[in-house]
């Protein structure tokens, strides 16, 4: 019933049966794609029982064709394609091959990518050296405080060990120290790691070596299939004429041997090639592994799964959590930024209410959030989001038990003691500036016209004279008359 069914829809679509038997003979794809040859194989490839009851009623009972059913008609005309089963199977493999290789190989180009990234990137050793000296850091006085280095498995810690508001995780931490030593690394470090998950959804033990063993299966059993195709050609003429005999159409040289042997040869190449660059990763695999202070025999303890794969794991959750973390800060900054900027708007609107009041201009001098406007000298480790606290300060307080509160009364602290100096000096230089003001007030006084006529003063009494201080000067010499002079 289903083979009428196909056969219609064939019918319908004027392919003959003719068309669909020299398309076989040709592998003509135009005539069969892959959901045709699909459905055909499911439906219409008669089955050796199938064949022997119709050959018997021709040979043996003598039957009228006339009286066959549509699907028997068809089947013993299509008797004509020699092993029918096996042509569909291995033409369906062909319309599969390029699809399933290019699966393999994007998994092959991930993990190929990944690995020269762990190996390669910059980046990426420059955040591993920060959160080394962090770990170095928080166990001082203990038997790692000057470790050389850490295993990559150690990565998964770093959301578990939390501070003293239990919120805090060591990652916050390693996240803010990264932006104030080099921001630019932490950015650049998760764009050379971006083909992660891609890489962590291949299986290179239970996927890819499984496939390509498959495939290469196949391929070995199509060119036996092919072998025995050319055989029975060469060998099954007579058989072939008498079914040809009772069909006078023309017919095409079969071509399929041809076709798919030119197939498989290239196909086998790309398939060894896949192999190659596979036992390739997994060598380096290996080898990035123990470059990052893992031993493969833990990793691959229940065998599961090869070092790489874990490791690729690994580094996916550590990626995916730093992401997550440099997130969360951004929208924390971004809060207290927009929480900033309506807190000085609202002063300011107090300000001109003010001002308004009492007919004056506003004076935003003494706004109460001008100090904490004012810029900050801080030194290359104080942390930016926080003026005034380095990141020493930061890590000794989330991760040693210090809470923030403390951190930053000891950093208002020293900014007030810093303000207090500026003030006094700021006092002195008013003092000193106003004995000058005063010194050339005096100075530059104008003289009256009673005080220019008056006679000078009479000359102070000299003091008595002392040992080795020189006399005291003579009266002044007499007035020189600047007289004409008259010559007689």
């Amino acid at each position: 019933m289903m083979t009428t069914v196909v056969l219609k829809k064939f019918a319908y679509e004027a392919r003959s049966w003719e068309l669909i038997r020299d398309s076989f003979f040709l592998m003509d794809e135009r005539v069969l794609n892959e959901g045709m040859l699909r459905s055909f194989k499911d439906c219409c490839v008669p089955t050796a029982d199938e064949l022997e009851r119709i050959n018997n009623y021709f040979d043996v009972d003598k039957g009228n064709p006339d009286n066959l059913p549509e699907a028997e008609k068809f089947f013993r005309f299509i008797q004509q394609v020699p092993r029918l089963q096996q042509r569909c199977e291995a033409w369906l493999f062909k319309f599969a091959f390029d699809d399933s290789m290019a699966i393999i190989e994007q998994g092959l180009y991930a993990y190929d990518a990944v690995e020269m990234a762990l190996e390669m990137s910059v980046s990426l050793k420059k955040v591993l050296e920060i959160i080394l000296a962090i770990g170095n850091f928080l166990n001082q006085g203990g038997r790692s405080e000057k470790a050389q280095g850490f295993g990559v498995s150690s990565l998964s810690q770093l959301t578990r060990l939390k501070a003293a508001d239990k919120t805090t995780t060591m990652l916050d931490v390693v996240v803010s120290a990264v932006k104030q030593i080099d921001a630019r690394a932490g950015e650049q470090f998760l764009k050379d790691l971006k083909h992660l998950p891609e890489a962590s959804r291949v299986r290179l033990k239970n996927d890819l070596t499984p496939d390509l063993q498959k495939i290469s299966k196949q391929i070995t059993d199509i060119k036996d299939t092919l072998q025995q195709i050319k055989s029975e050609t060469e060998g099954a003429g007579a058989k072939l004429k008498a079914l040809f005999k009772s069909d006078p159409s023309p017919k095409p040289k079969d071509a399929f041997v041809l076709v798919m042997s030119a197939f498989l040869e290239r196909a086998l190449q790309r398939v060894n090639m896949a192999k190659a660059r596979l036992e390739k990763i997994v060598k380096r695999g290996d080898q990035l592994t123990s470059y990052f202070g893992e031993d493969n025999s833990k990793l691959t303890a229940d065998g599961s799964q090869l070092a790489i794969e874990e490791m690729v794991k690994i580094f996916l959750n550590f990626s995916n959590e730093y992401q997550l973390a440099l997130d969360e800060q951004e929208k924390k900054r971004q809060k207290e930024e927009r929480e900033t900027k309506k807190r000085v708007l609202k002063e300011k609107q107090r300000q001109r209410m003010l001002a308004k009041q009492q007919g004056g201009k506003p004076d935003e001098a003494k706004s109460p959030d001008h100090d904490a406007l004012e810029p900050v000298v801080v030194d290359e480790y104080e942390d930016r989001a926080n003026p005034g606290e380095t990141v020493m300060d930061r890590v000794l307080g989330k991760l040693r038990g210090e809470s923030s509160k403390g951190i930053m009364n000891n950093v208002k602290q020293r900014r007030a003691s810093l303000k207090t100096a500026d003030r006094l000096m700021a006092h002195l230089s008013e003092k000193r500036n106003a004995r000058v003001a005063l010194k050339n007030d005096k100075s530059s006084r104008t003289v009256s016209p009673a005080d220019r006529d008056a006679p000078p003063p009479p000359p102070r009494a000299s003091s008595p004279k002392k040992h080795g201080q020189p006399p005291p000067p003579s009266s002044p010499p007499p007035p020189i008359d600047d007289s004409p002079l008259l010559i007689t």
